[in-house]
C-alpha cells in the first residue's frame, strides 16, 4: 500500500478506536442508530460459518447438488439471523432515571427507561464487573430495567459506560452499543458496628409532650433492634418467650443530641464518620432531634427523613471533591 493511503487509513482506524460512547443525561432520550451500533459474530456464529465452508467444500468436491443447497439456505439463514440482531437493538430509545442514595456495600440501583416501535427480545444491560440483565420491551409499552451497582466506598458514584447487546435470536451475532450515563448517587459509609449512646446537648420541654423518647412516663413496649440499650429490655417478656422487647418512655421533656466529628475519640476519619452514621440512624429511628457538625459546616438540630438525608449526604460527602 502507498503511503499516502497508509496516512489516510491509519487516522480513520484511530478515530474509530477512540470514538466516545454517547452520553445520557437524566432528561434527554438516547436514539440507538447505526451510527452507535456493532455487530460482530460470536463463536457460534464462527463455527457456524466454518460449517458453511466445509459443506460448500463438499458439495464442490462431489458436485453434489442437494449439499449445494443446503450450504446457500443455511447461508441465507445467517444473513437473516445477521439483519435480525441488528433490528433488534436498532430503534430502541432509552432514557434514565436517577438513583437513590445507598448505604456503602449495598448495590446501587440506576433505572433506565427502554421504548421501542415494536417488541423486541432477548436484549441485555451490564457494566463491568456486573451480571447482564435480561429484559424485553413489548410492543406498546417501555420496559423499566434495574441495574444494581457495587458500592465499595462512600461518597459520589456514577456508573459511567454500560453496555446494552443483544444476541437474538439465533446467537449467530453480537450486536451492541456502549452508552455513558451522565447521572450520579452518593453513597453514605456503613455505619460502625458499636457506637455506644450518642452524646446529649440536653432537655427541653417537648412540643407535644409523646416527641421522642423521654425519661419520664412509661409508654409501651417496641422490638428491640441491634445497638439498643439492654438496660431498656423486658427480661421478663423474654423468659415468657415473648421475644426481645424495648421498654419506651416519654414526658413532657425531650432530649437534644449534637452529634460532634472532633469530640469523637478515634483517630481515623472513616472510623468517626461511620460512628456518625451509627447516630444519625439510631435518632432518627426513635424520633429525636439532632444536629451534626463537621469542620467546615454545621446542620442545625431537627428530625425526619429531611434531617436524616441532609445529614448521611453531609457524611458521605464528607472531604469529597466533585
Amino acid at each position: 500500500m502507498p503511503p499516502t493511503q497508509r496516512q489516510s487509513v491509519l487516522p480513520t482506524a484511530e478515530r474509530l478506536l477512540r470514538r466516545q460512547p454517547p452520553v445520557l443525561a437524566g432528561s434527554e432520550t438516547l436514539a440507538l442508530d447505526r451510527r452507535n451500533i456493532f455487530i460482530l459474530p460470536t463463536a457460534t456464529g464462527l463455527g457456524f460459518v466454518l460449517l458453511l465452508l466445509l459443506l460448500l467444500l463438499g458439495a464442490i468436491n462431489y458436485n453434489n447438488n442437494l449439499v449445494f443447497a443446503l450450504t446457500f439456505l443455511l447461508a441465507g439463514v445467517g444473513v437473516m439471523a445477521m439483519l435480525q440482531t441488528w433490528r433488534n437493538l436498532a430503534g430502541v430509545r432509552l432514557e434514565l432515571a436517577t438513583a437513590a442514595p445507598v448505604q456503602c456495600g449495598r448495590p446501587a440501583r440506576f433505572t433506565l427507561t427502554a421504548r421501542a416501535d415494536g417488541m423486541r427480545t432477548g436484549l441485555a444491560l451490564d457494566s463491568d464487573g456486573t451480571a447482564p440483565v435480561w429484559f424485553d420491551i413489548p410492543a406498546e409499552a417501555p420496559a423499566r430495567v434495574h441495574l444494581d451497582l457495587p458500592t465499595r466506598r462512600r461518597g459520589w458514584l456514577r456508573p459511567g459506560r454500560i453496555r446494552l447487546f443483544t444476541r437474538y435470536p439465533l446467537g449467530l451475532f453480537h450486536c451492541w452499543t456502549h452508552v455513558s450515563l451522565s447521572a450520579r448517587t452518593w453513597v453514605w459509609p456503613a455505619p460502625a458496628d458499636t457506637g455506644g449512646a450518642p452524646p446529649q446537648a440536653g432537655r427541653r420541654p417537648s412540643e407535644d409532650g409523646t416527641q421522642g423518647r423521654g425519661q419520664d412516663d412509661f409508654r409501651g413496649f417496641r422490638t428491640y433492634h441491634p445497638g439498643d440499650s439492654l438496660r431498656l429490655v423486658d427480661w421478663k417478656a423474654y423468659a415468657r418467650e415473648q421475644g426481645l422487647q424495648i421498654k419506651e418512655f416519654g414526658g413532657d421533656r425531650s432530649v437534644d443530641y449534637w452529634l460532634d466529628f472532633n469530640a469523637l475519640a478515634e483517630h481515623d476519619t472513616e472510623a468517626r464518620l461511620r460512628r456518625l452514621v451509627r447516630w444519625v440512624l439510631e435518632l432518627d429511628r426513635d424520633q429525636q432531634r439532632y444536629g451534626l457538625r463537621l469542620p467546615g459546616m454545621e446542620i442545625t438540630l431537627g428530625r425526619g427523613p429531611d434531617q436524616r438525608e441532609r445529614c448521611l449526604q453531609a457524611l458521605a460527602l464528607f472531604g469529597v471533591s466533585d
